[in-house]
């Protein structure tokens, strides 16, 4: 699918989702869902116990194993770029893009992610329900930051220092660590510019080290879960049967 289709396909489940969203909230900071067997004290839940959380968990595990979309290959995370980490980054950027600008806010000029937060990965064939908390377990929302061109600069050589990250909507190579050849939509870095990151609160928040977003001039949450925009999208690809796919394509490169 190219890049055209994907935010026309974001903004129709965008608007569906925004006018009732759906209740896939866990309460704890990652998601589990295990099978009953023993307690942290070593003791096995006597049968009266199981005749009553059986049920639930047998209707909690049909659910889970609901079939979303279909995908043409299996995605995995990795760098400088990974299927995954294109995967996510593209439909996040592309579902907060929608969002802010149907709140009236300024348009978003790129995306960032980190490889720690996607904890699996993606088969080939059914995609299921318990595929997306799987991939994304933990509760973190995206979020909108607005930086200067200095702190913005300090992003990208957080990038360039990790080998890749997941990102959408830009472009960059990489040599020794330090980022070159920078373009952030169709346009070259502009260090004077002040450039709008959608990321995850987590990372916002200063996790796994991006300790410049404390240097953000302000900060928009959308509050959709980064599982919620997985979810979305592979819903609305089934809904229109449209085949998940993605691909490199050298938006890092070394």
């Amino acid at each position: 699918m190219n890049f055209f289709a994907f935010r026309l396909l974001t903004g129709a489940f965008v608007i569906l989702f925004l006018s009732c969203r759906q209740g896939y909230e866990v309460r704890t900071s990652e998601a589990s869902f295990l099978k009953p067997s023993v307690s942290a004290s070593g003791i096995k839940p006597d049968s009266a116990s199981l005749s009553i959380s059986e049920p639930y968990r047998l209707d909690m595990s049909g659910k889970m194993n609901r079939v979303l979309a279909r995908s043409a290959q299996s995605m995995e995370k990795g760098q400088p770029e990974s299927l995954l980490g294109n995967f996510v980054a593209d439909l996040c950027f592309a579902i907060a893009r929608h969002h802010v600008e149907k709140n009236a806010l300024q348009e978003v000029d790129f995306c960032v992610l980190n490889n720690g937060g996607l904890r699996s990965s993606l088969p080939e064939g059914d995609l299921l329900l318990r595929h997306a908390f799987e991939v994304m377990p933990f509760d973190n929302e995206l979020v909108v930051v607005e930086m200067d061109g200095v702190h913005t600069k300090k992003v990208l050589d957080y990038i360039a220092e990790k080998g890749g990250v997941p990102v959408s909507g830009l472009r960059m190579s990489v040599a020794n660590g330090i980022p070159s050849d920078v373009y952030i939509g169709e346009r070259p870095f502009d260090p004077a510019k002040t450039y709008r990151i959608v990321t995850s609160d987590f990372l916002a928040g200063g996790g796994d080290s991006m300790n410049m977003f404390a240097g953000a001039t302000s900060k928009f949450t959308t509050r959709i879960k980064v599982r919620e925009a997985i979810i979305m999208y592979l819903e609305e690809s089934g809904r229109q049967n449209q085949i998940v796919t993605a691909r490199k394509d050298g938006r890092i490169s070394k």
